[in-house]
């Protein structure tokens, strides 16, 4: 590249360019796979809320089961409404919108952690009674307490890979 007589800086490089360029496609192409990672992992996330809603029918709805112990299916509705947080922040690439999701999925785990393991092992302690359902419930809450943290995990990865910041070149004297 030549500068026809318009300035005397070389505006060749040194190679500093060419390094950047390849670190930024490798961050895209890094991102490009956290986002697949993340919408796969978000695509199992609503199969959870779909299968603890149908369990939390079950349990409010059965007549020989006083298990209040179950997540209130408001709260499983509103933890669900943060996916649409996450794939704006995915879609748009906006760290903010990514930040936000993270936060509020990881608030998800834990009220699933609460809600789910926590109460429904109190309640089996107390009641002592270790039917298939309390287990069941105990594992279905580990699980999505356990796909909310990965997605936490996984949007922390975008975040941290969206900052691209460009190398400082040295002046030369």
């Amino acid at each position: 590249m030549s500068t026809r007589g318009r300035s005397e800086q070389a505006t060749t490089s040194i190679g500093n360019d060419g390094d950047h360029r390849m670190r930024v496609d490798n961050r895209y192409a890094q991102m490009s796979d956290l986002k697949k990672k993340l919408d796969s992992l978000m695509r199992m996330c609503n199969i959870f809320y779909v299968v603890i809603l149908a369990l939390g029918y079950y349990v409010i709805t059965s007549n020989n089961n006083k298990m209040e112990a179950f997540p209130i299916p408001v709260e499983v509705i509103v933890v669900s409404l943060f996916q649409f947080i996450g794939r704006y922040g995915t879609k748009s690439n906006s760290a903010g919108a990514l930040v936000a999701y993270s936060s509020l999925i990881g608030v998800g785990a834990a009220a699933f952690l609460y809600f789910g393991v926590g109460r429904t092992s109190t309640i089996m302690q107390l009641t002592e009674d270790t039917s298939m359902l309390h287990i069941f419930i105990l594992g279905t809450s580990l699980f999505g307490s356990a796909l909310h943290i990965a997605c936490v995990f996984i949007s922390r990865k975008l975040i941290k890979l969206m900052e691209v910041r460009r190398p400082v070149q040295k002046k030369k004297e």
